[in-house]
């Protein structure tokens, strides 16, 4: 398998290895053909996991295919390529037509040869999340802003703090997992911010409190 180019002054150079299950014969039919499936094996991406849930994988690959006659390598052409995908439905495939939508990048070396569209025997594709998986995230992040809303309406906030602390922790690890190696995602900011704010608030009314119930104590008054 040979990685197509994926940023401009960037060429792949080592190619990925692809182990061919036995070559399957059918020579007794009228259209004599053979076939063989490709074993299963992980591939590396473009993209980064950490920019959760606008996270967007891309992969592009020309397979070369050939075979040793004594020391002499033959090549054998594809006419075209057929590209299966299975994976969660929270992700949805992009097919790109040409280099200046795969590399996706704004950049001075791009010339009228990257618009050319790709061969048949090529296959470039980006993966991202489904736009119903981002509503559903931006949904569960507005259920975590209800405790901080609380924070700012009630005079002594307490249980709230705690209450943000589990809403995040619930709505981390259902999203993206516990925490691995101390990897952070970008996400984790935004939980980052909320429980400092929410922190910030309740501390804040919290010594204010005190403060109305030392004067109400000097002055002999109820509070």
């Amino acid at each position: 398998m040979e990685p197509l180019q994926w940023s401009y002054g960037v060429a792949p150079i080592f190619m990925e290895q692809v182990k061919i299950t036995p070559l399957s014969r059918n020579l007794s039919s009228v259209n004599k053909s053979a076939y063989a499936e490709l074993e299963s094996r992980p591939i590396d991406v473009q993209g980064r996991a950490t920019d959760f849930p606008f996270d967007t994988y891309r992969y592009g690959y020309k397979p070369v295919l050939y075979y040793l006659k004594g020391n002499e390598r033959v090549d054998l052409r594809f006419k075209n390529v057929t590209t299966s995908m299975q994976m969660s439905n929270t992700f949805t495939p992009i097919q790109k037509y040409n280099r200046v939508e795969y590399i996706n990048e704004k950049n001075s070396l791009i010339s009228e040869q990257d618009y050319k569209p790709y061969g048949a025997n090529e296959c470039a594709f980006s993966v991202e999340r489904k736009g119903s998986f981002k509503v559903i995230v931006l949904l569960l992040l507005l259920v975590m802003c209800l405790p901080l809303l609380h924070v700012f309406y009630r005079d002594e906030p307490g249980i709230d703090f705690l209450a943000t602390l589990v809403s995040i922790g619930a709505i981390r690890v259902f999203l993206v997992g516990p925490l691995n190696d101390f990897q952070l995602y970008t996400i984790d900011f935004l939980f980052g911010a909320v429980i400092i704010l929410v922190g910030t608030v309740s501390l804040i009314k919290a010594m204010r409190a005190n403060s109305r119930r030392e004067l109400a104590a000097k002055s002999g008054s109820s509070w």
